[in-house]
């Protein structure tokens, strides 16, 4: 499987190792920063790199990864789509819901597969989550709480913020497939790069906080239930569950059965990330293993067009509302 790189940051570094380990072949590094271009290219025996987006279109790739800016993404990827090429775009897809749903239809079109690159899906503790849920209880609050220092190098907090949220909103949405689309989303916000949104389906709340100035840097989602609680790290990828039973020997002891449980999971989860080396961004590769497999083999995404729209028009909806 053929693969080229657009935009090699970060972001393309790290999804080129993932091809690779996904048994793709990085064919192509496009960059309009020659440097950078070239440099991620070295790392690939035989890659070619080129500074023109132009250079896609015949370049022979099957699949092309889209880690360019935000702005950038809607014409990255329909130039990939119209030369026949399939797409694992970093997360927004696009700048709206609008836009999403115009690519994803040209993708149906074509013959190609579209998926945004939501990989707190395919973390280890997010899936063990997913499917324990039910022990939990009736679920009736979903917390979502992020403090990120992605602006201290000079980002725009407040598209930073807004950047963030469908990783919680794909994870709310596996979560809650029946009726998430049909969510009123409300948001404020009390100064840039700082926001909060909510919602509820009639039994159950949704909470987002986004922080780009709250300290210390962490990613969570809790899950509460009414016999027990999830709580899942998604900086690192593990989840830990409470048991809800009421006593006075379980409240009391429940700091210590929440940092023992807290420990055991973290630790677990090192080791094991340490062994396969996964030391950064959990639930990519995973993600990246099974797009491959669905190109391979002419299924499916691994996230569908209605979850890509679903998450998109959410976060259409809580961006407005702010704006609003």
């Amino acid at each position: 499987m053929r693969a080229a790189i657009v935009g090699a940051g970060l972001m393309g570094e790290w999804h080129a190792r993932a091809a690779r380990r996904a048994g793709a072949t990085v064919n192509l590094v496009i960059d309009p920063v020659e440097s950078r271009a070239s440099s991620l290219a070295r790392y690939f025996s035989g890659a070619k790199w080129s500074a023109d987006p132009e250079a896609l279109a015949n370049s022979g790739v099957k699949s092309a990864h889209i880690c360019t800016p935000l702005a950038d993404h809607e014409s990255s990827v329909e130039r990939a789509i119209r030369a026949g090429i399939s797409c694992l775009v970093e997360k927004p897809l696009a700048a709206n819901a609008a836009s999403t749903e115009r690519l994803l239809e040209l993708a149906r079109v074509e013959g190609v597969v579209l998926c945004p690159s939501h990989q707190y899906l395919y973390q280890e503790g997010v899936m063990e989550a997913l499917s324990a849920v039910h022990s939990i209880g009736p679920l009736r609050h979903c917390r979502a709480l992020c403090c990120t220092a992605g602006a201290d190098s000079g980002t725009d907090p407040s598209s930073l913020a807004a950047d963030v949220l469908p990783h919680h909103l794909a994870v709310f949405r596996r979560l809650k497939a029946e009726g998430f689309h049909a969510l009123l989303w409300r948001s404020e916000t009390a100064r840039a790069g700082e926001l909060s949104a909510f919602a509820n389906d009639g039994t159950t709340t949704f909470s987002i906080i986004v922080s780009t100035g709250g300290r210390p840097t962490r990613n969570e989602v809790e899950l509460i239930g009414e016999v027990g609680t999830i709580t899942i790290d998604l900086f690192h990828g593990f989840s830990v569950r409470i048991d809800g039973r009421v006593s006075r020997v379980s409240k009391i002891g429940r700091p210590l059965v929440s940092a023992t449980g807290t420990l055991a999971a973290a630790t677990f989860n090192l080791a094991r990330r340490a062994v396969t080396g996964e030391t950064a961004f959990p639930g990519l590769r995973e993600l990246v293993q099974r797009y491959y497999t669905s190109l391979r083999s002419g299924s499916p995404g691994p996230i569908t067009p209605q979850e890509t729209v679903d998450v998109a028009v959410a976060r259409d909806a809580i961006v407005q509302a702010l704006t609003a």
